[in-house]
């Protein structure tokens, strides 16, 4: 039996309209950087042993496979960060994805690896194939759209 994990919404996004991923990379801002504060909050909770933080993407849907999927990474918003190296959270795939998706991310290493200034994620697609040490550059099919991105903490120990 797998345990259940609680978790508890930390921060949200507000979506005018479902997030499109298409061939070019995209960016949302999570945290700006003029907000310390929640920077600061997020940071302790990555940093904290006891707690995990995560990035939750829901409604996520495709009308067909799109044949290809998304790194994501987390990085600084700070456009004047200049040491702003972008850390892999992880990938995003539809493939064998019911109609509409959910998806948990762990960020607590990639957040805490950051400066504590503005967060924002990454979207870049890939073919996840390499030849010749070379990656395949993606094709994308159709776009995928993400209807809510939230970080969230984990809530206490698992439960049985």
């Amino acid at each position: 039996m797998w345990p259940l994990i609680l978790l508890a919404p930390l921060l949200a996004v507000d979506l005018p309209r479902p997030l499109e991923l298409g061939q070019d990379a995209v960016e949302v801002t999570l945290i700006e950087p003029g907000d310390p504060d929640a920077r600061r909050r997020v940071s302790a909770i990555a940093s904290d042993p006891e707690e995990n933080l995560v990035l939750r993407l829901r409604g996520v849907e495709a009308d067909e496979d799109p044949g290809a999927s998304w790194e994501i990474y987390v990085a600084s918003s700070d456009e004047a960060d200049g040491d702003n190296v972008p850390a892999l959270a992880g990938i995003l795939s539809l493939y064998g994805a019911p109609p509409s998706a959910a998806f948990v991310f762990p960020l607590d290493t990639a957040v805490v690896t950051g400066k504590p200034v503005g967060l924002k994620v990454i979207f870049r697609p890939t073919s996840g194939i390499v030849v010749d040490g070379e990656p395949v550059p993606p094709t994308v099919r159709t776009s995928v759209r993400i209807g809510s991105i939230r970080l969230e903490t984990e809530e206490g120990a698992a439960i049985r």
